[in-house]
């Protein structure tokens, strides 16, 4: 039932919006950097 492709089409056009915004945009890979950061310095500090 999930695999059906109509299903994802319908899904792809109602959730879609959120990925254009600015703020998804900029702002996800913007914290991806700082918590991959957090975990490096987290890493060094602790070994």
């Amino acid at each position: 039932m999930y695999n059906n492709p109509t299903y994802h089409n319908v899904g792809m056009k109602t959730f879609r919006h959120k990925t254009k915004h600015v703020q998804f945009k900029w702002g996800l890979p913007i914290l991806a950097l700082l918590e991959a950061g957090l975990l490096v310095y987290l890493v060094i500090q602790l070994s």
